[in-house]
């Protein structure tokens, strides 16, 4: 299977933003429930660190 890109959704004032990360993930390492990357790999892990730091510098 393909890579696909990382797209993030952000909401403000009610009005949804959808934007590209620019990040690319096999869709089989993606884990849906906790929005992250599947495994230990330097591939997973940089990618989670990537999402984590939006998610603080977004609130």
């Amino acid at each position: 299977m393909s890579v696909k890109l990382i797209y993030c959704r952000i909401s403000i004032n009610g009005s949804k933003a959808p934007f590209s990360t620019q990040l690319k993930i096999n869709p089989n390492l993606w884990d849906q429930a906790t929005n992250r990357a599947k495994g230990k790999s330097k591939s997973s892990i940089e990618i989670n660190n990537v999402l984590s730091k939006w998610k603080i510098h977004s609130k």
